[in-house]
């Protein structure tokens, strides 16, 4: 039976506000007071490093220091970022990663983009090159964090770091199509995506109501 998920479009956003209200819906969904959520949004440009990265694989240049997994990477305009805060219920966090990644998988393919999975490398790649990263958190038995999907972001502050701590390049959806497809028309696609990967039913909030949820809730530690 397909399971309802409220979601949120947050549009271009700063970096520690969605992390607050990540952390905040997460500590809700757990307790059972809100529904599971997606985020969907683009970052205002941040450097971010995980709990396997540190902060000085970037030279000159600030990283926010988070609680997902992974190293450090690059936010920006261009780029979807989506956030699930799902109930992992029965499902192991392999498990629930590797979905993430079928569906980002699936949504590529529409644009007739060969993407893949590496074992060991959380992530989506098109041959040599990545174009998503994974990064997730699960407290509570509950996920938040989740990925970012290069669609015309501009890939040259990847160059100033090793992306989640490895020596390769980046690639996007405009490089591999030569086309400027807008992160909205790539939101709109990754929705009905991502209802078929998560047997889920996606009913849109509104921001006033994602504002009234995190102000009325302490942060959580």
């Amino acid at each position: 039976m397909a399971e309802n998920v409220m979601w949120f479009d947050l549009g271009l956003t700063e970096y520690m506000y969605v992390y607050d209200v990540q952390r905040t819906l997460a500590f809700c969904v757990a307790q059972g007071t809100f529904p599971q959520t997606l985020l969907l949004l683009e970052h205002e440009p941040v450097y971010t490093v995980g709990k396997s990265g540190t902060g000085n694989q970037l030279q000159g240049t600030h990283a926010l220091e988070v609680d997902r997994g992974g190293g450090i990477t690059y936010h920006g305009p261009g780029q979807l970022v989506g956030y699930p805060i799902l109930r992992l219920g029965s499902r192991r966090v392999s498990t629930y990663i590797r979905t993430l990644e079928e569906s980002l998988i699936l949504l590529l393919k529409e644009y007739g983009i060969p993407a893949s999975i590496k074992e060991g490398y959380p992530g989506v790649w098109v041959g040599p090159e990545k174009i998503a990263s994974i990064g997730v958190r699960v407290r509570d038995m509950v996920t938040y964090h989740g990925f970012a999907l290069n669609v015309t972001t501009d890939l040259e502050p990847f160059n100033r770091i090793n992306p989640c701590g490895l020596d390769i390049s980046m690639t996007s959806v405009r490089e591999q199509t030569h086309q400027d497809i807008s992160v909205d028309q790539v939101k709109t696609a990754y929705r009905k995506v991502f209802e078929q990967c998560f047997d889920a039913v996606l009913e849109q909030g509104t921001l006033d109501l994602l504002e009234k949820v995190r102000n009325s809730q302490p942060s959580p530690e």
